[in-house]
């Protein structure tokens, strides 16, 4: 792909504006130069922003749907990791303001150059950057590449280690000489307020509902769905709705629940579908087909509950919102779950988490991922993480750091297997009863020297065994036997009886 392009000279003349100042206030500017756009053109950009880095092209990604979610306006993102085909996809449908890193966009212009022969303005994000020796020749094929009326040079104030790298003479070499631009103005932003800077920054992208009851079980985390539904939906171009989970029995009873109270939620137009794994062979191709319809039909409404190993399914449906029915049991997990979300929306993307009925369980799941979560919901603009969650945070990885465990809170030492089981995967037909009688011993490894090899030999064939049962080694397939249990001590050894075994 050559770097070549022909370029009219009467077309390219114009101007251009150097900004300076703090990195809110530069925001405030482009989203203000946004806001100007009043109408909406099928097939066609009117604003250009070049971003240096995928962080700042999420950022202002949010902030700027955030602040055109009441305007019919279309904003997109696009970075290198995204593939090419959605890019392509949402610009032919219609976008007004595309935001985009200068490869990114010499990749899409070689596949598309008519939609940018419309772009009225172009914005140079933290120019001192683009400018360095590493960017500036994409940033050179990208304004020899548009015909723009205007470009505005935004320099953050941050950056003094890069600031001489963008100075005015450099500017004015780069634009005026090349593409016939002369500057019109030059401005300086005062830096805004600490409060002002704190309110935008914390944006409503994400709603997580995290109870106050302790235990909350599948059918009483069922209603909290059926809250939640009616508000993602009342946003504006949120259409398709995911509920992940890794339970198929979860999945089958939110299906009949939200089947038997769907006129509650009061949307129009609303379908429900449920993809599991005994259902996936059964009319997969048409519901898929359906969903990509749905893409384009702004007024249809649809929630598609599936379970978390049937998300590469759904690379072509993008998503607006997602609901985590219960927490990702890993990292793996839960990129599956965000891929799955669209990057073209008018509205910031939405996250829901529902606590599990474990409560233990959910923190400890939520303090294995929680850096890993937090990171990358920031990545995509949803940092609203409520206060009280991250201090629930603070105090339960306290409690389990220091060992400090409430002595009412359920010992999985004293629970049978199917108790465990019951607890652990929040089946409701399977009640915890008191423990029987304990059918092992518990020997602490600090505390015993060479010659007490033979005591514990002792110990274990005094320990009460079925009869005719043979060692069947479990291989545990969730977190509970796992170094991320807070019941489970490394320092103590569990003597289980033949009938059964985690280890």
């Amino acid at each position: 792909m050559g770097m070549n392009c022909n370029i009219d000279e009467e077309k390219m003349k114009g101007d251009y504006r150097i900004v300076s100042g703090a990195w809110d206030s530069i925001e405030n500017a482009i989203l203000a130069e946004a806001q100007k756009i009043t109408q909406h053109y099928k097939e066609r950009i009117q604003l250009l922003i070049l971003c240096p880095s995928r962080e700042r092209v999420y950022s202002l990604f949010s902030k700027m749907c955030y602040a055109l979610r009441d305007t019919q306006l279309v904003c997109h993102a696009s970075v290198g990791s995204l593939k090419m085909e959605r890019d392509l996809k949402a610009i032919h449908f219609g976008v007004d303001i595309l935001i985009v890193t200068p490869g990114r966009f010499a990749r899409i212009y070689y596949g598309n150059e008519n939609c940018f022969d419309e772009v009225q303005s172009l914005l140079l994000v933290e120019a001192e950057v683009l400018f360095m020796r590493s960017m500036v020749m994409n940033t050179k094929y990208c304004l020899s590449s548009l015909h723009c009326r205007s470009v505005s040079v935004f320099i953050s104030a941050e950056n003094t280690e890069n600031a001489g790298v963008c100075s005015a003479d450099k500017v004015q070499s780069v634009l005026s000489d090349s593409f016939h631009y002369t500057l019109s103005s030059t401005l300086s932003l005062p830096a805004t307020e600490e409060k002002e800077a704190e309110s935008t920054a914390l944006l409503p992208a994400s709603y997580y509902a995290l109870p106050d009851e302790d235990s909350l079980s599948v059918t009483k985390r069922v209603p909290y769905v059926l809250h939640v539904l009616p508000r993602l939906f009342s946003l504006p171009s949120v259409t398709l709705v995911a509920i992940c989970s890794h339970s198929e029995y979860n999945l089958n009873y939110l299906l009949s629940f939200l089947l038997e109270n769907k006129s509650e939620m009061d949307v129009q137009n609303l379908h429900i579908l449920c993809l599991t794994e005994t259902n996936i062979h059964r009319e997969i191709r048409s519901r898929l087909r359906f969903l990509r319809e749905a893409e384009r039909n702004p007024s249809v409404r649809a929630v598609v509950i599936v379970n978390d190993n049937l998300l590469p399914l759904f690379r072509d449906v993008s998503f607006h919102a997602l609901i985590h029915f219960d927490l990702p049991l890993s990292k793996t997990s839960f990129f599956q779950r965000q891929s799955c979300l669209a990057v073209t929306t008018n509205t910031p993307l939405c996250h829901t988490f529902l606590v599990t009925s474990n409560q233990i369980q959910s923190i400890r799941l939520l303090y294995a991922n929680q850096e890993h979560l937090l990171s990358a919901v920031e990545d995509f603009g949803d940092v609203s993480v409520e206060k009280r969650m991250g201090e629930q945070f603070a105090k339960k990885k306290k409690e389990l750091r220091d060992g400090v465990m409430d002595a009412q809170e359920i010992n999985i030492d004293q629970l049978t297997p199917e108790q465990e089981h019951a607890l652990f995967y929040q089946n409701e037909k399977s009640e915890i009863v008191k423990p029987d009688e304990k059918k092992y011993v518990e020997l602490d490894l600090n505390d015993l020297d060479a010659g007490d090899l033979d005591d514990i030999d002792a110990q274990l064939e005094s320990v009460e065994r079925p009869p005719q049962q043979r060692c069947v080694p479990m291989i545990p397939t969730d977190l509970s036997h796992s170094v991320f249990n807070p019941f489970f001590n490394p320092g103590v050894m569990h003597c289980f009886s033949k009938s059964y075994s985690p280890f």
